[in-house]
């Protein structure tokens, strides 16, 4: 996961690592505020790890 405009961490990054990564998804959140941005960041994570417990 990357925020929109992350200089650090950008999605074009991210993309090259979810390629490597059997299940790896790239996701780009948007930047309407930090705050907001990593607790989108945090429901995501949440939701793909309760997906994963179910299979």
């Amino acid at each position: 996961m990357s925020m929109e405009g992350d200089i650090v961490s950008p999605l074009s990054d991210n993309r090259l690592l979810a390629m490597f990564s059997q299940y790896g998804k790239a996701r780009e959140i948007p930047a309407k505020g930090i705050a907001k941005g990593y607790e989108q960041s945090l429901e995501m994570a949440i939701k793909w790890l309760e997906d994963e417990l179910l299979k």
